[in-house]
């Protein structure tokens, strides 16, 4: 009894001081961690990462994209855009269901989200799941705060040409390069559909379009020297298959091109 009561008394200031100190590491140990997760990053620190990883997408780094995304995606995991982003990411990929999850969680976050409704049904065409892709498509396209609406009736026009509906294909490319005339993507996929149904000078047309607006896509050259060998314009046809060489040197495309230009000696 006598000791208690020296405690309580005497030594009542640092007993107390004591608990006190015992009940701040309790609560120390066991309070949750914040919304970041504990992470130490500050908002110049989340910026900068979000820079990084906008860079290297870029450039197609997605290794190095994907390490700077998970940073932020630590600290603003109800970012839609980094959701996005990381989409981008898994799709490039070829991991389809994490590249779903993240663009369902991006439109989740922000039911506005027209970029994500055409990245989702691009999505759903890579998936061959031809139908939800068109229903997403749609939604994008229609979307009057979408800025770049040319990338969805694309890529409706492929959705369709996949099922080997070429009306419906057709009016939606002619409907990208409406809103965009320089999208050389489109004309190229109307070439190609023009060929396939043999109205060789169309397809010619188309794709020789695609070229006044991108020079660099051995694909495009490849198609219209085709073309030009089946209408006999032989010298113009060489031109284009040694286009093909130099763009995709040491390629199945390339190996195509030279054998071509067996035939082609001379010109």
């Amino acid at each position: 009894m006598k000791s208690e009561k020296k405690c309580t008394s005497e030594y009542g200031f640092a007993c107390l001081l004591a608990t006190a100190f015992l009940l701040l590491l309790t609560a120390c140990a066991t309070a949750p961690p914040g919304p970041s997760g504990g992470s130490t990053l500050t908002a110049s620190d989340i910026a900068k990462e979000r820079e990084l990883a906008e860079k290297q997408l870029a450039i197609r780094n997605y290794p190095a994209a994907l390490k700077h995304l998970q940073k932020v995606l630590e600290v603003n995991p109800s970012d839609p855009q980094v959701h996005y982003d990381l989409s981008i990411v898994y799709r490039a990929k070829g991991i389809y269901d994490k590249a779903l999850a993240h663009l369902k969680e991006a439109i989740r976050l922000k039911p506005d989200y027209p970029e994500a409704f055409n990245a989702l049904g691009s999505l759903y065409i890579d998936m061959k799941e031809y139908d939800k892709a068109i229903k997403w498509l749609e939604k994008a396209a229609t979307d009057i705060y979408y800025k770049t609406p040319h990338y969805a009736y694309f890529n409706l026009g492929r959705a369709y040409e996949e099922q080997k509906k070429f009306d419906l294909a057709i009016t939606n490319y002619k409907r990208a390069v409406e809103i965009a005339p320089r999208f050389s993507r489109a004309y190229f996929r109307l070439g190609a559909i023009a060929e396939m149904q043999g109205k060789l000078k169309e397809a010619r047309l188309h794709y020789e379009k695609a070229l006044l607006y991108n020079t660099q896509n051995p694909e495009v050259y490849y198609n219209l020297g085709r073309v030009y060998f089946a209408t006999k314009q032989y010298k113009k046809a060489a031109s284009a298959f040694k286009r093909v060489r130099i763009l995709a040197p040491a390629t199945e495309l390339a190996d195509k091109a030279a054998r071509y230009l067996k035939w082609l000696k001379g010109y």
